[in-house]
């Protein structure tokens, strides 16, 4: 019986204790680590905080990164919680790495896993013409270090930048394409660590047109890039080849070309190189009107050349709003004609030609020079005249032609009230008939006279300086006392003889 209930005992202790073994693991919370960042490359520093860790208190933790310890710490007298950071050893390897929290004899308390980029680049196009903008971003680089951006096309190598690499590897700069041939090329990322990682840019042919809407004997520049380096390359403008050029090692050139002789219109420019690859570009022919010369006087003869006219057309040459002439034009367009300017004002003219589909216009512009005072000749200062007066001037020059005078005559140097006023006068002297009006002056009392020219432009010249004169009575009778004199005369002389013949019959008888 003793020995029954001792064996009961015994049950009863080792199930107690195998309780009191079991039930604190069962509420006890297990050992948890928290990483910050959970990814990122060589060098980047990571944060690992722990929780629930009281059955370590005072114990030695080291925490391995993989299998390689990185960092240790001894749990505190609570043992609850601790922090420790470290970096990601330089030779990681990429994927996933473990963090784990071990105990000095090696046991594994907590773990976790941080994620480890390979090195790569990324651009923001795939492809492109020269000189397109764009980025490259990277990642998984050694964090903090200089990432070095290169680009390599058929042996060449341009450094488009360095970006040091940020907390977790990551880094970008933006930058332009350089000059380079056609096709597929590496721009890679690297550091002095051993990193690196490439991208493809494909290289897209591009021409430019420096004058895209040109008229005849316009130059044009075309600048081309991407193109096969050192190629033959032949530029075709409709069906007439304007141009040769060779491309540099990058690809590159440049052409220019004077616009031959054709209508107005878009034409496609041809530009292709020796091995048969051809871009296109759009050139605008525009018609044009050029004047020979852009300014001149009344009655000058100018050249109008016309090009990019409808073929066979009739074009119309307006002066202002006075039709000049009508032309034909060639068969490219083409015309050439002379015209001289008329008289009008002096000042800016439009020149037109229209063919009814172009329309151009230049500007011609008169000149604005009046002619200068004339010289008073006769009738000289204070001179005493008779009439019919002849008023003589020297005649004066000017480029625009007709030159025409006018003259006044006046009873004061003011001119404020004219006696006399005659215009439009083509010679450089003026008779004054007697049925002007011109009174003999009484003494001390004179007329004055002057004189301006106005030239084709309608410039008119100062006043010549006014000259007093004086008109003096006629000798000459009155033409009606005249006739009296002659009929009493008649009169007289048919009495005398009538007297005569009377006395001579009284002695015949």
């Amino acid at each position: 019986m003793k020995r029954t209930i001792s064996r009961i005992l015994i049950c009863l202790i080792v199930f107690s204790a195998l309780l009191a073994a079991v039930i604190p693991a069962a509420v006890t919370a297990a050992p948890v680590i928290f990483i910050s960042p959970r990814a990122g490359a060589p060098g980047t520093r990571v944060s690992v905080a722990g929780s629930n860790f009281d059955s370590y208190a005072g114990d030695r933790l080291e925490v391995f990164f993989n299998e390689t310890e990185v960092a240790s710490v001894v749990a505190a007298a609570s043992g609850a919680s601790f922090q420790i950071s470290f970096q990601v050893p330089a030779r990681t390897q990429a994927g996933d790495a473990t963090i784990s929290i071990r105990q000095n004899a090696g046991n594994e308390v907590a773990r976790d896993v941080f994620a480890v980029p390979a090195p790569e680049v990324r651009l923001g196009t795939w492809g492109g013409m020269v000189s397109t903008g764009t980025t490259a971003t990277c990642r998984g680089f050694y964090a903090g270090k200089p990432v070095t951006f290169r680009y390599y096309f058929d042996g060449e190598m341009d450094t488009l930048g360095v970006q040091n690499a940020g907390e977790t590897g990551e880094c970008g700069i933006s930058f332009a394409i350089p000059a380079s041939p056609r096709g597929k090329h590496l721009i890679i990322a690297d550091n002095a660590e051993g990193q690196s990682a490439s991208v493809e840019f494909e290289i897209i042919p591009s021409v430019s047109i420096e004058l895209a809407t040109a008229a005849v004997g316009d130059k044009v520049t075309i600048g081309a890039t991407g193109f096969t380096a050192g190629n033959e390359i032949t530029i075709r403008l409709y069906d007439q080849t304007v141009a040769y050029a060779t491309s540099s090692a990058r690809g590159s050139f440049i052409a220019q070309f004077i616009v031959p002789l054709m209508r107005a219109g878009k034409y496609e420019l041809e530009i292709k190189d020796f091995s048969g690859v051809v871009e296109w570009g759009e050139l605008e022919i525009i018609s044009r009107l050029n004047i020979n010369r852009a300014a001149g006087e009344v009655g000058a003869r100018i050249t109008l050349t016309g090009t990019g006219f409808e073929i066979h057309r009739l074009v119309s040459i307006v002066y202002d709003a006075e039709q000049l002439t009508f032309l034909l034009t060639d068969d490219a367009g083409a015309f050439k004609t002379t015209i001289a300017i008329p008289s009008g004002r002096s000042g800016t003219h439009i020149v037109t030609a229209t063919d009814g589909t172009n329309t151009r216009q230049v500007v011609f512009t008169v000149e604005s020079q009046a002619p200068p005072a004339p010289v008073p000749l006769t009738p000289k200062r204070l001179a005493v005249v008779s009439m019919p007066l002849t008023i003589d001037w020297e005649g004066v020059y000017d480029v625009s032609q007709p030159l025409l005078y006018t003259l006044e005559i006046a009873r004061a140097r003011d001119f404020l009230q004219t006696v006399l006023e005659k215009s439009g006068l083509g010679v450089s002297q003026y008779t004054v008939p007697e049925t002007a009006g011109l009174l003999p002056n009484r003494r001390g009392t004179y007329y004055y006279w002057r004189v301006r020219a106005t030239d084709g432009a309608g410039n008119a010249g100062e006043w010549s300086d006014p000259v007093p004169f004086r008109i003096k009575p006629s000798d000459i009778l009155p033409s009606w006392t005249r006739y009296v004199l002659v009929a009493l005369q008649v009169a007289i002389a048919f009495m005398f003889g009538f007297r005569i013949w009377k006395g001579l019959r009284g002695i015949k008888s």
